[in-house]
C-alpha cells in the first residue's frame, strides 16, 4: 500500500530542477574566465 502513496508529481518537479540545476551550472561554467 505504500507504494501506491507514490505520487507521480514529484517526477514532474524533478525533471525541472534537474534541467535548472544543468542549466545553472552551465551558465556559471560559461561565465567564468577560462
Amino acid at each position: 500500500m505504500t507504494k501506491l502513496r507514490y505520487r507521480p508529481a514529484q517526477s514532474l518537479i524533478l525533471i525541472p530542477a534537474i534541467v535548472g540545476v544543468m542549466f545553472l551550472v552551465c551558465t556559471v561554467h560559461c561565465s567564468l574566465p577560462h
